[in-house]
C-alpha cells in the first residue's frame, strides 16, 4: 500500500503512513502539504487522458536511486480501451 492511499485502516497503519510522508518530504526537501498538492495535480493531469482509480494512487520514494514514483491504477473500463497489451510493461 502506498504512502498516499486513502482506504479506511487502523490507526497504527495511518500513523505509519503519516511518518512515511514526513520522511519522504524531508528527503526531497518538500512539505507534506506540497506532496499532497503534487499528488492531486498528477491525478488531475492523468485523469484528462485515462480513467484512474484515484483511491488507489500511490506515491513512493526510493532512496537508493532517489526517485519519486507515482503509480496510477487504471479503472477496469479504461483497460479495455488500451487493448490486449495489458500484460506488457511499457515505459513512457
Amino acid at each position: 500500500m502506498g504512502v498516499f492511499s486513502l482506504h479506511k485502516r487502523k490507526s497504527g497503519s495511518v500513523a505509519k503512513d503519516r511518518l512515511k510522508v514526513l520522511l519522504i518530504a524531508e528527503r526531497i526537501d518538500c512539505s507534506p502539504s506540497m506532496l499532497l498538492m503534487l499528488k492531486n495535480e498528477m491525478i488531475q493531469a492523468a485523469s484528462k487522458y485515462i480513467a484512474v482509480d484515484e483511491q488507489k494512487v500511490a506515491i513512493t520514494y526510493t532512496q537508493a536511486n532517489e526517485r519519486l514514483i507515482a503509480e496510477f491504477p487504471l479503472l477496469q473500463h479504461s483497460l479495455k480501451k488500451i487493448g490486449n497489451n495489458r500484460t506488457n510493461d511499457s515505459k513512457i
